[in-house]
């Protein structure tokens, strides 16, 4: 029988940030010419953007069919938030280039701010002080004074974009939520912040669990939910069996890929996230295409186990 133990050690970490929308090269106009986001490779319909470490945020043109839009920080489903330097500057580049701003606020950890993308989908921007005492803050000041130290063949990150730091995701019970992402999602708690319960995701990448969501239609399939994101997994049978010994509720039930087997799981609130094994050659029929991406982050997750 698969055991907690064995899904916390099977983890490798974050991987890809899904955002859908209706036309996709009209936001890579925006992550792209305007957050300066770089393009590892892609076109109309997907595009792949390097969001620091080895992580990726993925555009696609899929319109769902029951769109939702919140365009309220303090409820919205997931948001990506990136880690940024300089923001104040930032935030007036932005904003000369019609970004729209939907809340900006400083406070003694440093400060926050919303937009929206021309989908309005929300997007955050955080800048935190060297004094944090918040969980991953001295980490992240760590990375950023040693300077990038992986590019997957792609321009570097803009100036003022140091990574995706955080994802916000909203539960209408936070208690049950964190039993679901501390005990059958198996991701490492890291304790709270004022409201949110956070959980290392792997990669440089916090999750913080707030109160206030609301529960959504539940989805047939993962093309019908506008955010999620996806955790790479080194065995995905593994984790599969895992989340059906658990009674978690599957969206979609190992999604096969010339090399990569996929599977989309649905919270309480019927919240997406996918958990995907890449590019072990001994499992997949097809030469894999090597991705710098990937192999980075299966280098690292091999130097870990290794205690390098």
């Amino acid at each position: 029988m698969v055991t907690l133990a064995d899904i916390r050690a099977n983890s490798i970490g974050f991987g890809w940030y899904i955002r859908r929308c209706p036309d996709s090269a009209l936001l890579a106009e925006f992550y792209g010419g305007i957050l300066r986001l770089p393009v590892i490779r892609g076109r109309a319909p997907v595009w792949f953007y390097w969001v620091g470490e080895a992580n990726v945020l993925e555009l696609l043109s899929q319109v769902a069919p029951h769109p939702h839009r919140d365009t309220d920080p303090d409820t919205a489903a997931c948001t990506p938030v990136f880690r940024c330097h300089d923001l104040a500057a930032y935030v007036g580049w932005l904003k000369a280039r019609g970004v729209r701003i939907v809340r900006d606020t400083v406070h003694a950890e440093g400060r926050d701010v919303w937009l929206l993308d021309p989908d309005d989908q929300l997007v955050g921007l955080r800048e935190r002080n060297r004094q944090s005492g918040v969980p991953g803050n001295a980490a992240a000041w760590a990375r950023f004074d040693r300077g990038e130290d992986f590019n997957p063949g792609c321009s570097p990150m803009p100036r003022h974009i140091q990574e995706l730091g955080w994802i916000v995701r909203h539960v209408s019970d936070l208690d049950a939520a964190i039993r679901l992402y501390r005990d059958v999602y198996g991701f490492a708690p890291l304790g709270h912040v004022g409201r949110a319960a956070c959980f290392d995701l792997g990669n440089g990448v916090i999750l913080e669990l707030f109160p206030g969501g609301v529960s959504a239609r539940r989805p047939t399939n993962r093309e019908e939910v506008t955010d999620a994101w996806v955790q790479r997994v080194a065995d995905h049978d593994l984790m599969n069996a895992w989340l059906k010994q658990n009674g978690v509720h599957l969206v979609n039930d190992k999604i096969q890929f010339p090399s990569a087997e996929l599977t989309y799981a649905a919270d309480a609130d019927n919240h997406l996230t996918g958990f995907e094994e890449r590019y072990d050659p001994s499992r997949f029929g097809e030469p894999r295409r090597p991705f710098l991406e990937d192999l980075e982050a299966e280098r690292r997750w091999h130097a870990t186990k290794s205690g390098r």
